[in-house]
Parts: C-alpha cells; sequence; structure tokens
C-alpha cells in the first residue's frame, strides 16, 4: 500500500517540480506550480517553496510579493541561508515598494483623456470619418474636450456610471448600451472603447448596435484586456476613493485568474497582499459581473453571429503569447479560449 509522503517529503517534491519547470524556462508555470503547492502545503514545511517563489516574483517584478514570500521563508525557517541571501538581494536590486497602486495617480473618470482614448478616436477618423456624422457611444462617455477638431455633428454616449450632459451637439445618458431608448436607425456610426470586455450581455449589445444604426453604418471598437489574455480578470480596486489594486501592479502571474482556483488565490494573496487585497481581489475574479469573462474565441463567434459585415476583426492592445505547454494547460482549464494570446480585440462592423 502507498504510503502519504510526510509534510517534509511532499514539499520537496514541490520544489523538485517548481525548479524542473523554471529550469525549462516555463517561468509562468513554475509560479502556478509553486502557488498551488503553499495552498496544500502545511505551515512549517514550506521555507525552501517560499523562497523560490520569492525568487519567481522578484524576477517577474513584483517587489511587494518577492518581500513577503521571503520574509515568509525566514519566519518558517530563521537559519535559512538561501532565503537570507535572497531577501538581501531583493532589498538591494529593486526600489522600495509603493505603498498604494501603481495606477494611483493616474487619473481615471469622465474627466480624463486616456492615450488609448485618443488613438481609437484617432483611428475612427482615419479610416471610417467622424465630421459631420451622429455617432452614438457604448459603454462610455468620452468627453467633449477630446472631441475637439473631429467635426462630429452630435455625439450622445449611453453609460451606466455617469452624470447626465446635455448640450446642442454632445449629450450623455445613463442607460444600458443592450438596451438603448432610441429608434432604429438613429445614428451614423457606433464607438466604444475599452467597454465590451465589461457587457453582460455582448450579443445584445451587437444587436442593439446593428439596430440603431442606419444602413451602411459602422461600429468600431477597441477592448482591452479580455478575459483570456494574460491580465484578463482586469482587477481594479478601490478603497475610500483611492485605487488601491489594479492588474498593471504585477501582483498575479499571467493567466493566474484562469488557472488557479480561490482558495490557491487566496493563500497566495493571504501571503503576499494582505487581508483586504485578498478578500476583495477574489471576490473581483471569481464573483464579481464588472467583467464578462467571454474568451476570444467566443467574442469572434458572436461577431459572426450578429448579421454585421466584418471589415476589421484583429488583435488590439499587444499581445503577451503562451509557450506550447502552457496553452496545453489553459485549454485543459478553459476549453473553448482561442489562442490567449491578444491582449484585445478591435472591431470594424458594418450593418448592410
Amino acid at each position: 500500500m502507498a504510503q502519504t509522503p510526510s509534510p517534509a517529503g511532499a514539499a520537496a517534491a514541490a520544489v523538485a517540480r517548481v525548479r524542473r519547470l523554471a529550469e525549462r524556462d516555463e517561468l509562468v508555470l513554475a509560479n502556478i506550480e509553486a502557488i498551488r503547492a503553499l495552498a496544500r502545503l502545511e505551515a512549517g514545511s514550506r521555507a525552501d517553496l517560499l523562497s523560490d517563489l520569492g525568487v519567481l516574483r522578484f524576477q517577474a517584478g513584483d517587489r511587494t510579493g518577492a518581500l513577503a514570500l521571503l520574509e515568509a521563508a525566514l519566519a518558517e525557517a530563521p537559519e535559512h541561508r538561501l532565503a537570507r541571501k535572497n531577501l538581501g538581494e531583493v532589498q538591494r536590486l529593486l526600489p522600495p515598494p509603493a505603498a498604494i497602486s501603481v495606477d494611483a495617480h493616474r487619473p481615471t473618470g469622465a474627466a480624463a483623456i486616456s492615450p488609448w482614448l485618443l488613438e481609437g478616436l484617432r483611428h475612427c477618423h482615419q479610416v471610417l470619418g467622424l465630421s459631420g456624422r451622429e455617432v452614438v457611444e457604448l459603454g462610455g462617455s468620452v468627453p467633449a474636450e477630446a472631441l475637439r477638431g473631429f467635426g462630429v455633428r452630435r455625439w450622445t454616449a449611453f453609460d451606466l456610471m455617469t452624470e447626465p450632459i446635455e448640450t446642442p451637439d454632445y449629450r450623455v445618458l445613463v442607460g444600458d448600451a443592450a438596451a438603448l431608448p432610441v429608434p432604429a436607425e438613429s445614428f451614423d456610426l457606433a464607438f466604444s472603447i475599452c467597454a465590451f470586455e465589461h457587457f453582460g450581455d455582448v450579443g445584445a449589445v451587437l444587436s442593439e448596435a446593428r439596430r440603431v444604426l442606419r444602413p451602411g453604418g459602422c461600429l468600431f471598437a477597441q477592448f482591452s484586456p479580455i478575459w483570456t489574455s494574460s491580465l484578463g480578470h482586469h482587477v481594479w480596486l478601490k478603497e475610500q476613493g483611492r485605487t488601491i489594486f489594479t492588474f498593471n501592479d504585477k501582483a498575479l502571474p499571467p493567466w493566474a485568474h484562469l488557472l488557479l482556483d480561490e482558495p490557491e488565490m487566496a493563500a497566495f494573496l493571504g501571503l503576499t497582499r494582505g487581508p483586504l487585497i485578498t478578500r476583495r481581489t477574489c471576490d473581483y475574479i471569481f464573483r464579481s459581473h464588472d467583467v464578462n469573462r467571454v474568451s476570444e474565441a467566443r467574442f469572434g463567434a458572436l461577431v459572426a453571429e450578429s448579421g454585421f459585415e466584418i471589415l476589421v476583426l484583429e488583435p488590439w492592445g499587444g499581445e503577451e503569447r503562451p509557450s506550447p505547454s502552457l496553452r496545453a494547460e489553459l485549454l485543459r482549464r478553459c476549453p473553448a479560449g482561442g489562442d490567449f494570446a491578444s491582449n484585445g480585440l478591435r472591431w470594424i462592423l458594418r450593418k448592410g
């Protein structure tokens, strides 16, 4: 009869697996394997694993996580020489961790004109033309000042998280993009930036966009990160109006939201980020309705079913391509995911 390995034996086996993956340059899988092992191993037997994961997080640019893990290794084994050496190297090589998110000082909300919004407006104007057009915006509200110089005849934005604005050529309405309170064939062009990854019913939004467009009208959409991308969890946490944690903070390994279950995620973040961020991040990833969890492949299918003519359907926002071994693991967890590489998508669709 096979015997259950001792805590020390199980920990040693986990460390060996993590190191084999790292030696093969499968660093994402090494991170994931280490986190999974930490969640199931007993405290007191994990010092080697904590030290190794601390180094992996350092290599990923997660200084806060690296420091916390190396300190946890020393808490379990105060005489752990390698963990102490690694801790000294991390403290020497990387600047002090930010007390708040890297995004804490970036402007957000309707008053901010983000670079990706301006890029979207310029590209839309270049390929479709905004001058003299009546435009409907889906799932956002481009600031009026961002539209200067494009010659838009009238801009109507539908946004669930905004205050109404009404002027002769610019208005913002509180409304659901899946049920627009306007007559059919009201607009020449539909525009959407970084919203389709949030819509609860993407098919309904596409149907509404097609309904309110005049014949020959186009939908222009750019959005990222989508659920099956490396940062698809899209975590963005605020506390008392201050940004405290986002997907830009390098706190989670790529694709961790697809590869880890909630107890594994919570065990890792509990060690590296503390109880508040752990609870709220797990709520966001596993229960929030702020992101729609639509895969790249499913987005393509929904567009194909929409009745629009597809003029452009392409990656947008960069990509991070998984290794063959990592993609195989991603497909095992998310069989309809697509290639998992594209951070986002750009669509130009025409109503016939």
